[in-house]
């Protein structure tokens, strides 16, 4: 919940979904007043102007700038990228994301108003627990509370701090409307989930069959005479340009998805042409064009080395067979979901949003051509 994000196009402009879960009919606020005579760049304006009024609360430029500055640290920090050091990557993200802010602000000004009202205070157990997820998350486990705050800076360890509380006040105040045994998972939910997993599975299993007659027919024509790339080119439901191409493969290279093609693999020569085999992206039928065991270059391994062609038809995924408790969880997520988006209606159906200096505050955010091959230019030289 402390980087909860909703990238919406002019967010603020049409109904903002609060919260994560929402339906598909946005809920409309009884009031949204945009000043039209005003449309100011968000650079443009000062720090003590206010972007969005919510209820009555300011919420300024300064508040936009300090929650863009936690974002960019926050970051850095995941991403192990110094503090301060000029990193385009760091610079495109916040670009990306800093649209997004006045939306979380909104949202976050909305449930502060609706816990205090409430009464609703976080206990510090719950805070410690979320802020160690939020160390997790940044890969910084073993660090303390305090020390990572203290590298925030103040206002943004404030507004960190501040998001986190209102996330957590947010999942109480869901949590209160609720009904009696509203996140129960009965038996009965349990046995039909897994019902649909068994269905869905057999008829897998059907389908995969049929994909298995087209290979083995594919392989049939092939062993009469029939050339490998033409009629693969013809012939293959999924990446037909693969039955021209010739992938150089070492046996070391294939992971477990590829298991069986490795086994077979281990005892082909050239001119050898598989059955039907399961690879991560189909059924293939495979032949091996040549194979050799000297190293075919600098850094080549000692090893057996294979040029592959193949023919591959499509293949259906099966669903895992999960645990009772895995599915007893699933449901409460769901069940969770649905309080919170008919939480998200009910405070934005009494809130009060003002936009009194315009809503668009960053105008055409559309790049020239010469602009983005320039920036393109600057990711690949940063990128060495």
């Amino acid at each position: 919940m402390f980087l909860r994000s909703y990238s919406l196009p002019k967010v603020f402009l049409s109904a903002v979904l609060l919260f994560a879960g929402c339906g598909n009919e946005e809920p409309k606020a009884p009031g949204i007043y945009v000043d039209e005579a005003k449309n100011v760049l968000m650079k443009d304006l000062s720090p003590s102007d206010v972007i969005v009024r919510v209820n009555g609360v300011d919420i300024t430029k300064k508040d936009f700038l300090v929650r863009r500055s936690l974002n960019e640290k926050v970051y850095r920090l995941r991403n192990k990228i110094e503090l301060g050091a000029k990193n385009r990557k760091a610079k495109k993200y916040i670009l990306a994301m800093e649209r997004s802010i006045p939306d979380e602000y909104i949202r976050h000004e909305l449930v502060r108003q609706a816990a205090d009202e409430a009464g609703i205070v976080v206990p510090e157990k719950l805070l410690k627990a979320e802020f160690k997820k939020f160390l997790n998350y940044i890969g910084r486990p073993k660090d303390s509370m305090d020390k990572v705050l203290a590298r925030l800076g103040n206002d943004e360890g404030r507004v960190l701090v501040d998001f986190m509380k209102d996330g957590l006040r947010a999942e109480i105040l869901r949590d209160t409307l609720a009904t009696n045994g509203y996140y129960t998972v009965t038996d009965e939910m349990v046995s039909n989930h897994l019902a649909r997993i068994t269905a869905w599975n057999e008829n897998a299993d059907r389908l995969n069959e049929k994909a298995r007659k087209k290979a083995n027919h594919f392989r049939e024509k092939v062993v009469n005479g029939a050339d490998f790339t033409e009629l693969g080119k013809k012939t293959a439901q999924i990446h037909p340009e693969y039955a021209e191409e010739w992938d150089s493969f070492q046996l070391m290279e294939f992971t477990e998805e590829n298991q069986q093609l490795r086994d077979w693999l281990k005892t082909a020569n050239a001119g050898d042409i598989s059955g039907p085999i399961d690879l991560d992206d189909g059924i293939a039928i495979v032949k091996v064009v040549d194979k050799w065991k000297e190293p075919q270059g600098q850094g080549h391994e000692p090893v057996d080395e294979f040029e592959l062609v193949r023919c591959t038809f499509k293949a259906y995924q099966y669903t895992l067979v999960e645990t009772e408790e895995e599915i007893r969880k699933q449901y409460r997520i769901e069940l969770e979901k649905n309080l919170m988006s008919q939480l998200g209606e009910r405070l934005w159906e009494s809130a009060v949003i003002e936009f009194p200096n315009g809503g668009d505050f960053w105008g055409d955010a559309k790049k020239t051509d010469k602009e983005a091959v320039s920036e393109e230019a600057a990711d690949k030289e940063e990128s060495k």
